[in-house]
C-alpha cells in the first residue's frame, strides 16, 4: 500500500534499512538544495537484493520520475523514461565518498525533475 505522501509530487528514495543517517542527510540536502521535494522509506526486505531494480521501482512509483535507492554500498539515481537495466547514476563505495559528492548526487536527481544540466563528477558510474 502507497503511503499518502508518496502520491505527492516527491522524489522518491528506498532504503534498504541498512542506510547511514549522515549520507542519507547529504543526498537529501543536496535534493533540497534544488527546492524539489522528497519522501524516503525502508525497505528492509530488499538487503543485498538489486539497487538498480529498486531504484526503477521508486522512479515508476515517483509523480516527478525520480526514483533513488540505497543501501550501506551503493546508491542508483533512475529515471521513469529508462529501461529497468539502465539508471541515471551508481555510486558505490558510499562510506569512502565525501560528503560533496552525495550532495551532488542528491541535487542532480532534483535537477532530473527541474530538466536542467547535471553535475557531472568522475566517481559516478552513467548508465544511458
Amino acid at each position: 500500500m502507497m503511503s499518502a505522501q508518496v502520491c505527492k509530487p516527491v522524489i522518491i528514495i528506498y532504503g534498504t534499512g541498512k542506510v547511514s543517517e549522515a549520507l542519507l542527510e547529504q543526498i537529501q540536502f543536496g535534493i533540497e538544495e534544488e527546492g524539489i521535494p522528497y519522501f524516503y522509506e525502508e525497505h528492509p526486505e530488499r538487503t543485498g537484493k538489486n539497487l538498480v531494480s529498486l531504484a526503477y521501482a521508486a522512479a515508476q512509483s515517483s509523480a516527478l520520475s525520480v526514483g533513488i535507492a540505497l543501501d550501506e554500498m551503493a546508491i542508483v539515481v533512475h529515471y521513469r523514461n529508462l529501461r529497468e537495466e539502465q539508471f541515471v547514476y551508481q555510486l558505490k563505495n558510499l562510506k569512502e565518498q565525501e560528503a560533496s559528492v552525495l550532495r551532488i548526487l542528491g541535487g542532480n536527481a532534483a535537477k532530473l525533475v527541474k530538466g536542467i544540466p547535471l553535475i557531472g563528477h568522475l566517481a559516478f558510474e552513467v548508465s544511458f
